[in-house]
């Protein structure tokens, strides 16, 4: 280890002055320490807690969870290991593991002044993008900790696969957002690829293509809207001729959105409660199970929402502004209660797919709805907005395919680590710091 090296990196570790936290700096920390993304809880307590960045990184030392992590008996060459490992998803460089290590070994370094050095130290380069990698996993952990979300459990799977590729960034977020957002699902039959919307015109995104549900990335302002799409007929999860256009908008104040909680919309919450209730006693119902999509429902508010449907498809042909009288359901519901033959020991799932096909069926020979042909098809698919899993699944081939590419550059690099050695030392000699009055931002080779 030349003197000219051994002078930078004293120079990088005593210009460590102190430093306001930050939410990026502290939850740099916790990637390099924990190896997890932020938790909320913890984030908030960390940046209000009075202490500078150095005290903050000195204090993760006394938490359980880093003595979980680092027993006793962990030896500075594998505490060192570990951290480069938690930050760049790499092992150190030889002649950088074996000075962090020394250094550790002497006491002229602690282990929170070794993790910030390495952390303002970060830079890509030819082998590793140390930098953009950290900068994505700042992301995640931040995108995390302000989800509201305190499962460290979570914490550590949702950083498990971010890496200097933006689109492992892009998985994190969509497996956050099915964690924290606000859910609702979209039913008459299962409904797929609308457009779902709150009052504020905040967008839902749905989790699959075979998942009826839309996830908001907050709260949203209700009523919430469904409209366009299609209704997954047979119950196969394939756009196919069986299946049928969504022609009408559904409405909710509640979390599902149905035939039903369309009827039942209204801005005053007594209307509301009063349809439902009169609803309910007259089909020998509750208004719990009469707000439940129909695959969960039981059979008689099964029943009420596709007498409700009817109505609705044929208030819609009829270009009709009238209120649905609520005797013109009762009605439709009897019709379709004493003619449904179901299973008593059939699933809600199973009931609701019988009586959707048989109203399908009715509406259609009434002209009333029409099944899809290969034009509204292609019309459709053309249409189809990018879902929450669909986003992982195509981003997981481009993963790959890199990470294909990455070995071969890896294995490249290390066919000629003997020239790369000879050009260590100067690397890690060039390590230059530029201070401010009051941070100071490290720049180091690559170590």
């Amino acid at each position: 280890m030349s003197k000219k090296l051994f002078l930078s990196m004293l120079l990088i570790v005593s210009s460590l002055s102190a430093t306001t936290p930050t939410q990026e700096n502290v939850a740099k920390l916790y990637v390099a320490t924990f190896n997890r993304a932020p938790d909320t809880a913890g984030l908030n307590y960390w940046i209000n807690s009075g202490l500078d960045l150095e005290g903050i990184a000195e204090s993760f030392f006394d938490q359980d969870e880093t003595k979980v992590l680092y027993p006793a008996a962990t030896s500075n060459r594998d505490f060192v290991s570990s951290v480069y490992l938690n930050l760049f998803n790499r092992a150190p460089d030889t002649a950088g593991w074996d000075y962090w290590e020394n250094e550790l070994n002497s006491g002229v370094i602690s282990k929170e002044r070794f993790i910030e050095a390495v952390i303002n130290g970060a830079q890509d380069g030819t082998i590793s993008n140390d930098a953009t990698t950290l900068t994505n996993k700042t992301i995640v952990g931040l995108r995390f900790a302000n989800s509201g979300l305190n499962d460290t459990t979570q914490a550590r799977d949702v950083m498990s696969g971010v890496s200097d590729n933006v689109a492992t960034v892009a998985n994190a977020e969509s497996t956050i957002l099915l964690s924290s957002g606000y859910k609702v699902k979209v039913e008459r039959g299962d409904v797929f690829d609308a457009n779902v919307t709150d009052a504020n015109g905040s967008v839902a995104v749905q989790v699959s293509d075979t998942n009826n549900t839309y996830v908001f990335e907050n709260e949203p302002v209700f009523p919430i809207t469904a409209e366009g799409g299609w209704i997954d007929v047979d119950g196969d999860g394939n756009l196919t001729e069986a299946d049928v256009p969504l022609d009408i908008n559904l409405t909710s104040y509640s979390d599902n959105i149905t035939p039903t909680t369309t009827y039942c919309a209204d801005e005053n919450e007594t209307i509301r409660q009063e349809k439902l209730e009169e609803l309910a006693s007259e089909t020998n119902t509750t208004v719990e199970d009469l707000l439940k999509v129909p695959s969960e429902a039981t059979r008689n508010s099964i029943i009420v929402l596709n007498a409700v449907y009817e109505k609705l498809m044929e208030k819609k042909n009829l270009n009709s502004n009238a209120p649905i009288a609520i005797q013109a359901i009762l009605d439709r519901y009897l019709e379709i209660d004493n003619n449904a033959n179901l299973d008593e020991n059939a699933t809600s799932e199973e009931m609701a797919q019988e009586i959707e096909d048989d109203t399908i069926f009715i509406l259609v020979g009434k002209g009333f709805i029409k099944k899809l042909g290969l034009d509204d098809i292609a019309e459709l698919i053309g249409k189809k907005p990018k879902k929450i899993k669909d986003r992982d699944d195509d981003d997981s081939d481009h993963v790959d395919s890199d990470h294909d590419d990455d070995s071969d550059h890896v294995d490249s690099d290390h066919d000629d680590d003997s020239d790369h050695d000879d050009d260590l030392e100067d690397d890690h000699a060039t390590a230059a710091v530029t201070a401010t009055d009051t941070n100071t931002t490290t720049t180091a080779g690559t170590i």
